[in-house]
């Protein structure tokens, strides 16, 4: 480093003193002297006014003191003249200098104030050693911090924090609103299908923002970002060129265009290139011919290559055509939720039904009472002891928490799989009903003494309340991985397990039908048959055919789902015709009645009317014409199809006509579970059957 100040050492090593350079000891140094030690003593040629403080020509103790300091300055400062050359390179390394100067006039400033503030001088280099990293540091962030390089990276931190600001608050915003349950109604989303938007709607927000913030010019970034974005959420793809649509439109519109010749066509491409730029500009992907183009280079030679006018307006008005009119916000939340349930229907399917098997071992007990005592169930008197024995246990596994203890452990195993407990409620709800029900049809009992006091016979069940629990826990996880396997095993079959049989039992607004004091949206549930007296042996008829008619929203849904799997089109007149055929089939076989004199009396003629019709609505064969026109429907659809459809309501309809009328002292009884089971099984192979053959016959053509 240059030295300012130089040194009072020798080559000898002799520390040169105030009196060794005042040879006539009168307290001063004259200029004669001092030029004279410089020479006399080989030292560093220092200019007399770098030490004479004063300006007098003469040094003084008191400056010779304050020289010797500043000399043990320079050299504690030499290291960090040295550390500028590492801490200053690349991009900084034009600033080195202003580093190096700032530390030599740092010695004259310390040295000022130090003074100033009437210190002792001859502690000044310690002090000024001591101060000088925190200083070096203080320098050096004050030269880079006012670099040009420096404002640049302070302004880009700005914007992206401008940006990181308001993408964080519509985001936070945009998850609210989605899942946010409003005066008691559902919210947009569930929380998987928020997740995806949130995911989809950020980096269309980051790409909008770097757009904007790239040519903004004002001075209050985050308020007009905000502003921007807000609009751009909810604009429209159409919305965002509707200037150009419109220009577009004008231009072209009328029969000047209707054959466009040579000359016209270079007007037309140029037409084309302002409207389509303007798209890409925008963001928009631009699909022409089934090529997507997303930057202006490739869209105008694909615009030049056009050589029929016609065919360029035609492609054009396609791609205007294709155009979402939902909001940016709309679209991406309806994406969203597709994704969502694709990916949550593709991790459901990937859970083996093994893996719902609860265990048996983490549950608590104690609410089902005499579990730990392995209870036998004991009742008296002779009549309907094991019916009596098996609602006592139901009752007692009904009232207990082991239900809510079931289905957490299988929601918990769900959810650490990123999988709403939704997916499976109904299949867990059915699965519960039909393994409960199926374990408390199977419990027996033994008739276990006899009472001489009061006469009455007791009856004890084979097995303890424990013991039929444990049973159901393990025939449970039998029939739910079952039922879950079957499920998942093609998406091209029809599943019938996770369908919601209380549905059954409700009216149009959702709640349960209740009729002569029984809970009807209850009854496939508990398996319970009711049954009526003097009120005629068709009296549940009306109910029953009420019953599956509220399924038809479910089944139209599986129907349609089906044919899609399967490519197959789906055609409600078809779909129509065997949700009655099962309809009546699965009424003769769970209504039944009984007339005013003990006779049994059914649906006489609707299996095999509906058997009939399936098989000329599958397989198409020829059904006597008679047989349809008794239906009433020969003529209604036409060839053997509207035969055979004829054929089987034909049958159904004279089948219901020898059950009505019966007389009001008959009884009727319902059971709901034969019912249901048997139209859904009964729809679910005669539209297999019949999508089946389509899919067949779409194959050989």
């Amino acid at each position: 480093m240059d030295i300012r100040f130089g040194n009072l050492t020798t080559q000898t090593g002799q520390q040169i003193k105030f009196e060794d350079m005042g040879k006539d000891s009168d307290g001063t140094i004259t200029e004669q002297e001092y030029n004279a030690a410089l020479q006399e003593y080989g030292l560093d040629s220092v200019e007399l006014s770098t030490v004479d403080t004063n300006g007098d020509k003469e040094v003084s103790n008191e400056e010779f003191q304050l020289w010797e300091q500043k000399i043990k300055m320079e050299e504690a400062l030499a290291p960090y003249i040295q550390k500028v050359t590492t801490d200053f390179i690349g991009a900084n390394s034009a600033y080195a200098g202003d580093m190096t100067t700032a530390l030599r006039e740092l010695i004259d400033k310390f040295s000022e104030e130090y003074t100033s503030e009437g210190k002792n001088v001859s502690e000044m280099a310690s002090a000024f050693e001591a101060i000088l990293p925190t200083r070096y540091e203080e320098i050096k962030e004050e030269i880079l911090y006012n670099t040009p390089e420096a404002q640049a990276e302070r302004e880009a931190q700005e914007k992206a924090d401008a940006k990181s600001n308001v993408i964080d608050e519509l985001l936070a915003e945009a998850k609210q609103e989605a899942t946010t349950r409003v005066s008691g109604n559902e919210a947009l989303m569930d929380d998987a299908a928020a997740s995806t938007y949130i995911k989809n709607l950020g980096p269309i927000l980051e790409k909008e923002a770097d757009t904007f913030i790239a040519a903004y010019t004002g001075d209050n970034l985050e308020a007009d970002l905000r502003a921007h974005l807000e609009a751009f959420l909810a604009t429209s793809d159409r919305e965002k060129i509707s200037d150009e649509i419109a220009d577009w439109e004008s231009k072209t519109s009328g029969s000047k265009w209707d054959y466009i010749d040579s000359n016209e066509l270079e007007t037309l491409k140029g037409y084309a290139k302002e409207l389509l730029n303007a798209a890409v500009e925008q963001g928009l992907t631009v699909t022409i011919d089934g090529y997507s183009y997303t930057n202006a280079a490739s869209l105008e030679r694909k615009i030049d290559a056009y050589t029929d006018g016609e065919a360029l307006k035609t492609a054009v008005d396609k791609f205007l055509d294709s155009l979402s009119t939902e909001t940016v916000k709309e679209t991406t939340r309806t994406k969203s939720i597709t994704e969502a349930e694709a990916a949550e229907q593709a991790a459901f399917t990937a859970v083996k039904g093994e893996e719902y098997a609860v265990d048996a071992a983490t549950i608590d007990f104690s609410s089902i009472d005499g579990y730990y005592d392995d209870e036998k169930i004991t009742v008296k008197g002779k009549s309907g002891h094991d019916d009596r024995i098996q609602d006592e246990v139901r009752s007692r596994i009904e009232e207990s928490n082991l239900k809510d203890q079931m289905r957490e452990q299988i929601k918990t195993m769900l959810e650490s799989k990123g999988i709403s407990f939704d997916m499976v409620e109904t299949v867990f709800e059915n699965v519960w009903n039909t393994t409960l029900n199926d374990t408390i049809d199977n419990i027996t009992s033994y008739k276990s003494k006899h009472r001489v006091l009061n006469k009455k016979k007791e009856y004890t069940s084979n097995e303890g309340i424990q013991t039929i629990v444990q049973n159901f826990i393990s025939s449970f996880n039998t029939n739910i991985a079952t039922a879950i396997n079957e499920m998942n095993a093609s998406s091209t079959d029809m599943d019938i397990i996770d369908l919601d049989y209380s549905a059954a039992g409700e009216d149009e607004n959702g709640n349960p039908i209740i009729q002569d004091g029984y809970d009807i949206s209850t009854l496939y549930a508990t398996g319970e048959v009711i049954t009526t007296k003097k009120k005629g042996a068709d009296y549940y008829v009306s109910l029953a055919e009420r019953m599956i008619d509220n399924m038809k929203s479910q089944m139209l849904n599986k129907a349609q789902t089906l044919c899609e799997a399967n490519g197959v089109e789906f055609d409600e007149q078809i779909f129509n015709t065997m949700f009655t055929n099962a309809k009546y089939t699965a009424i003769s076989a769970g209504v039944t009645g009984v007339d005013a004199k003990g006779a049994t009396v059914g649906i006489v003629g609707v299996a095999s009317g509906t058997a009939a019709g399936i098989v000329g609505g599958v397989g198409q064969a020829a059904i006597s014409v008679a047989a349809a026109k008794a239906g009433g429907l020969a003529g209604s659809f036409g060839g053997p199809i509207g035969i055979a459809i004829g054929a089987g309501i034909g049958a159904v309809v004279g089948g219901l006509l020898s059950l009505f009328g019966k007389g009001n002292k008959s009884s009727s009884t319902l059971d709901a579970r034969t019912l249901l089971d048997t139209f859904t099984s009964e729809f679910k192979t005669n539209y297999t059957d019949w999508v089946e053959k389509q899919k067949e016959e779409v194959t050989s053509e």
